[in-house]
């Protein structure tokens, strides 16, 4: 019956720790969708105000490479989501490696 306990609280400790990754994630995408929609609106004022070709063209790259960077920001934190993930559906004991950077053995 211990036993039994002890796996349930495994498990649930597993799920709490999913569930905090995936609600950290969401706030994350939604602060950088709200952070995209803004720099979205000041771009459109900035083009809107530019009186030459050339600062068109300056105003453009300057977003373009902000949006390069959020694209970034995104991947950075999807890659953040699968480790977190991955440790969280690991074994204890392979928890453990990982969180000290070993690898499982069956993993190649």
């Amino acid at each position: 019956m211990t036993e039994a306990r002890e796996i349930g609280r495994l498990y649930m400790n597993a799920a709490s720790d999913a569930v905090a990754a995936i609600a950290d994630h969401g706030r994350k995408t939604a602060q950088l969708a709200g952070n995209n929609t803004l720099q979205s609106f000041t771009y459109l004022a900035r083009l809107a105000g530019a009186k030459t070709g050339m600062e068109t063209i300056e105003v453009s790259d300057a977003y373009y490479r902000n949006q390069l960077g959020a694209l970034g920001q995104h991947a950075n934190n999807l890659i953040d989501l699968t480790r977190r993930m991955r440790t969280i559906c690991l074994a204890p004991s392979e928890r453990q490696e990982a969180d000290e950077g070993v690898l499982p053995a069956h993993e190649g």
